[in-house]
Order: structure tokens, then C-alpha cells, then sequence
């Protein structure tokens, strides 16, 4: 019998938390003086990836991404998906010191308008303070443009090993 296993985690046996069912959540962190609160998601970050979008909801494309994630064996259970476009003064490697994920997808984002100053090469899969980071441009235009949907698979690949 197939299981959707990632990192050890199976994805389908894992209980949803009552009244979760992807709703999104406001957590707060507390950090020494000052709270840091983590902006709205979607998903139960089961896998500790964080994907990043900034489109208004009902430009959000979810089937492609769904078919995104599911070709990696992960599920909107497993990520958290952080929608920036209904978020204000988001400090991205704040937000990333505190989540902690293994892996960072970025669809669309402007990083140095949440004060992220790294350099990230567009569709090449970039390491840094143990987290896989790729950005590449937003979901809408990916899905219909064949050339930057290869490039982006690729390195999704790498990213996620079968």
C-alpha cells in the first residue's frame, strides 16, 4: 500500500486538528522582549516548508499549485501557505528565524521589499542558515509559460529528491 511519506511523516494518516481544516491561524512567538507575530496561513507546516505568494486570494492559482506540491508528495497540509499580498511590513528573515523551514518557495515575492537582502537567483535552487530556498515568478505566469515551468521543475527536483 502506497504512503504519502515525507520526512518520515505520513501525510494522509496524520490527524487534522479539529476545525482546522486549512484554516488559517495567527500564531505568536515570543521573542525575549518583544512578541513577533507570524502573519496569517494556510496548512499545518507538518514538513516545515514555507510557501510564499503575493496575489490577490482570487488570483491565487491552488489547482496548480496543488499539482505542484502533490508531484513532490506533499499536500496544503504540509507546507504553510503565506498569502503576502493581504499582509503588511512583513520582515522576511525575521518570519524565517522564527518558522524555521527546511525549504522556502517564493512565487512572485519582491524580497527586498520585506527586507530580504540575501542574493537569491531566480529558478537555481539557493542554500542558506540550513534552508533550500527557490524563488521563481508567480504561479499564474509559471503555469503558462513552458520554458519557466521546466526550469522551475528542475530545480523543484533537487529541491525535493524522490
Amino acid at each position: 500500500m502506497f504512503q504519502n511519506l515525507y520526512n518520515g511523516i505520513d501525510l494522509y494518516a496524520a490527524k487534522e486538528p479539529k476545525g482546522s481544516n486549512l484554516d488559517t491561524k495567527l500564531q505568536k512567538i515570543n521573542d525575549n522582549e518583544k512578541d513577533f507575530l507570524i502573519p496569517n496561513y494556510e496548512g499545518d507546516f507538518l514538513c516545515q516548508v514555507l510557501v510564499c505568494v503575493e496575489t490577490p486570494e482570487n488570483q491565487l492559482i491552488k489547482d496548480f499549485l496543488g499539482k505542484i506540491l502533490s508531484a513532490v508528495n506533499l499536500n496544503f497540509r504540509a507546507i504553510a501557505l503565506m498569502n503576502f499580498y493581504q499582509t503588511a511590513n512583513i520582515h522576511l528573515p525575521d518570519l524565517i528565524a522564527k518558522m524555521q523551514p527546511k525549504q522556502i518557495l517564493c512565487f512572485g515575492i519582491e524580497l527586498n521589499k520585506y527586507h530580504f537582502t540575501k542574493k537569491i537567483k531566480p529558478y537555481e535552487l539557493n542554500a542558506f542558515d540550513n534552508t533550500q530556498f527557490l524563488w521563481a515568478e508567480d504561479l499564474q505566469t509559471i503555469e503558462t509559460n513552458q520554458e519557466l515551468k521546466r526550469k522551475f521543475w528542475t530545480q523543484l527536483q533537487k529541491m525535493f529528491p524522490l
